[in-house]
């Protein structure tokens, strides 16, 4: 079963931060996402919303993304909350009930 990718806008003024005129999110597979995370350097989040943030077409790198002007940190904290939930990587409260299924998930529950 293939499911199509998510692309989202992302917010016009963070592009300018990257040299670019573009920006968007877009939805990686599994294995780009885990090696994302794989190289990190301790900067998980971050490298999970580099691997999906493109301007002008490519990829935004960890590196150039933890170096933005620091008057972007409310946009990049908003990007980090939109990637947690387009990857359904939303933490449950502790108690709270918890499903194995991500949102894109069609598998019958158990």
């Amino acid at each position: 079963m293939a499911y199509e990718l998510q692309t989202r806008e992302a917010p016009h003024s963070l592009a300018a931060a990257f040299g670019g005129t573009t920006i968007e999110l877009r939805e990686r597979v599994y294995v780009d996402v885990r090696d994302a995370i794989a190289t990190s350097n301790g900067h998980a989040t971050e490298a999970v919303l580099a691997a999906s943030l493109y301007v002008d077409g490519q990829p935004v790198t960890v590196d150039a993304l933890l170096h933005v002007p620091g008057r972007f940190l409310g946009t990049i904290s908003r990007l980090l909350a939109e990637v947690q939930q387009m990857y359904g990587l939303n933490v449950a409260a502790p108690g709270a009930a918890n499903d194995d299924e991500s949102p894109g998930d069609s598998a019958p529950k158990h």
